[in-house]
C-alpha cells in the first residue's frame, strides 16, 4: 500500500530468490495505487474513502496482468481480507496470519505486536494469533501514539530515525517471547544491528518468503 512498502516488498522477493539468470526469477506484476484511502483513517471512523474499492481494482488490474497469487504488503488492509478473498478469482495471502505462524513456529507463546491503530483495533492479530495458540499482546496507549507517529509521520515523510525504536522494543522484549512488526512500513527500518533482533518476526520478510515459495521458487538469505 504504502510507495516505500510497496518497493521493499518488491526487492525483498528478487533479492531473496535463489536465481542465476533473469529468467529463474519468478515474474511479477505489481501495481502501486498511493492515492488508496488510508486504511487505519478509515477503520477508525476518521475517513468516509473506502480502501477496498481501491484494493479491488487492483486485483482486477494483477488478475488482467497475468497474476494467479495476490500477496498485499499493508496489514491493516487484511481487516478487509474476508471480502477481499472472497471477490478475487485467485487465492490472496494473509499476511497477518503468516507472520502470526511464523511466531508460533518459533516456539514464541505470546506476541507484542507493532502495528498502525487501525491493524490493532480490528482485532486481526488478536484472532491469528489465538488460532495458532499464541498469546497476542497490544502497547500501552503511550507506545501506541509513539509508534503511530514513527510510522505516518516519520517512516512516510522519511524522516526517521532508526534509534527511536529501539527503547520500545526494549520495553516489550521483556514482556513477550517475540515482537511482531505489524506493519510494512516499520520493515523498511534496519535492524540488523538489533541486539535482540531474533525476537523480531517482520511480516514484510515472511509474506515474500511465502510468495516465493507458492510461486515456486526457492528463497534464500532469509
Amino acid at each position: 500500500m504504502g510507495p516505500l512498502a510497496s518497493a521493499h516488498f518488491l526487492s525483498l522477493i528478487v533479492s531473496h530468490t535463489l536465481a542465476g539468470c533473469d529468467g529463474d526469477h519468478i515474474d511479477i506484476v505489481m501495481t502501486s495505487r498511493a492515492s488508496t484511502p488510508d486504511r487505519t483513517a478509515h477503520l477508525l471512523g476518521k475517513s468516509r474513502g473506502d480502501p477496498l474499492i481501491s484494493i479491488k481494482k487492483d486485483v482486477d488490474a494483477l488478475i488482467f496482468g497475468g497474476a494467479e497469487l495476490i500477496a498485499v504488503p499493508c496489514n491493516t488492509a487484511m481487516a478487509y481480507y474476508g471480502e477481499l478473498s472472497s471477490y478475487s478469482r485467485v487465492p490472496v495471502m494473509n499476511i497477518v496470519k503468516l507472520a502470526a505462524e511464523r511466531a508460533a513456529e518459533m516456539g514464541a507463546k505470546s506476541v507484542c505486536v507493532f502495528a498502525t491503530s487501525g491493524t490493532i483495533m480490528s482485532g486481526i492479530y488478536q484472532r491469528e494469533c489465538e488460532k495458532v495458540g499464541v498469546r497476542c499482546i497490544y502497547p500501552s496507549e503511550q507506545v501506541q501514539s509513539a509508534i503511530n507517529d514513527i510510522i505516518y509521520r516519520k517512516i512516510k515523510s522519511g524522516a526517521y530515525k532508526v534509534n527511536e525504536i529501539y527503547p520500545l522494543f526494549d520495553q516489550y522484549s521483556s514482556v513477550s517471547d517475540a515482537i511482531i512488526l505489524g506493519c510494512t512500513e516499520l520493515s523498511l527500518i534496519d535492524l540488523s544491528n538489533y541486539i535482540n533482533k531474533n525476537k523480531l518476526v517482520d511480516s514484510s520478510r515472511v509474506l515474500a518468503e511465502n510468495a516465493i515459495i507458492s510461486c515456486g521458487g526457492t528463497p534464500t538469505g532469509f
